[in-house]
């Protein structure tokens, strides 16, 4: 039985392993611009909002492993432009 939990536990970590590696620093950036042109006095907001993708991975938990599936997180960054 613990001989094919390890089987088991070395496929997974295998398969973890190479989606991490095929995901790893994937960024989508939002589309965003500005021109050259005067704002008349007044600030302009850039949106620098992005998501960062973050692979799955497993955390030890006591005696097993718990898996959490890779996702996207929102960061909403930005700055104003005088």
């Amino acid at each position: 039985m613990f001989r094919k939990f390890l089987t088991v536990a070395a496929l997974l970590v295998v398969l973890t392993l190479g989606m991490a590696a095929s995901a790893s620093a994937q960024h989508y950036h939002g589309g965003h611009g500005h021109g050259g042109h005067s704002h008349g006095g007044y600030p302009t907001y850039h949106n620098t909002s992005h998501y960062d993708y973050h692979p799955g991975s497993f955390q030890q938990h006591g005696n097993h492993f718990h898996y959490t599936p890779g996702h996207y997180d929102l960061h909403q960054t930005g700055h104003y432009h005088w």
